[in-house]
């Protein structure tokens, strides 16, 4: 029963999840049509590039190209993106990776228990199958894209020879 409502709150925060509009989302793609903006994502990162002074002449050219209206949007559009991510980094933080080895756990105890030879150990083995693996999916996809983010930003500051 652990398991189940373990579960059943995983798969509700991931459809909070889809509420954030500060990620590529079904609700993004909403703003992003009631808006009209075509480069709006490209615009946003342009410009928060260009306020931390780490803008490249791809950004600029981004922002001479986007229209007053697309920049205006974008800087409104940060607003809602920079505190986002503080929030869903937060939420990674202090309840993702904490619970994450807690929910392998509740998973694998029927499997060690009984082998796959119970019922109740292939619920562990769907569970895994149906939460832990895309958790873990995603968590790699996120430090695959931070150590990126980070390879990037070093290149950036050496000097050119």
């Amino acid at each position: 029963m652990r398991l189940l409502r373990a579960l059943v709150l995983l798969q509700a925060t991931a459809l909070v999840a889809q509420a954030m509009v500060f990620v590529r989302t079904d609700v993004y793609a909403l703003l992003v049509n009631a808006t009209g903006c075509t480069t709006l994502w490209a615009t946003k990162g342009a410009l928060l590039r260009r306020l931390i002074r780490r803008a490249t002449s791809a950004d600029e050219r981004q922002l001479a190209e986007a229209g007053r209206r697309e920049i205006a949007w974008a800087r409104r559009y940060l607003w809602l993106y920079v505190p986002g991510i503080a929030l869903a980094l937060g939420y990674l933080v202090y309840f993702v990776l904490p619970s994450l080895p807690h929910l392998i756990g509740l998973c694998i105890a029927p499997i060690r228990a009984d082998g796959l030879t119970t019922p109740r150990a292939w619920e562990g083995a769907a569970a895994l199958a149906v939460a832990v693996v895309p958790s873990l999916l995603a968590l790699a996809g996120a430090i695959r894209s931070g150590v990126r983010v980070m390879v990037t930003a070093a290149r950036r500051r050496r000097p050119a020879s």
